[in-house]
């Protein structure tokens, strides 16, 4: 993924978690997935995670989960406020901060 502009200073940086990676270990296991589902159907706890992965690295500013076609996430914006990302319907058009794809 690239960087965006950021309404943060010093701070653009978009760290991804892919969650459905079997790693080169084979397939993913169903305790796996259902890991990543439970994550993914949290947002307090991606929040958490992001909140506490923001703080802990200066120059990230948005975090995101990924699991197979389902994206959620959350980015700084100004004020240093952290806000979940909004959902985009694929169009053409590229992506912009605090924006994640909907597929």
């Amino acid at each position: 993924m690239r960087t965006f502009e950021s309404p943060v200073n010093n701070a653009d940086e978009i760290v991804v978690f892919r969650l459905g990676s079997d790693m080169g270990r084979g397939s993913i296991t169903r305790a796996q997935a259902q890991a990543a589902e439970n994550i993914m159907n949290s947002p307090q706890l991606t929040r958490d995670y992001a909140d506490r992965i923001i703080g802990a690295c200066d120059p990230v500013a948005s975090v995101k989960f990924f699991y197979w076609e389902w994206f959620q996430g959350w980015s700084l914006h100004q004020g240093n406020v952290l806000k979940q990302d909004q959902c985009k319907t694929p169009d053409g058009s590229n992506l912009s901060w605090g924006e994640n794809l909907c597929l």
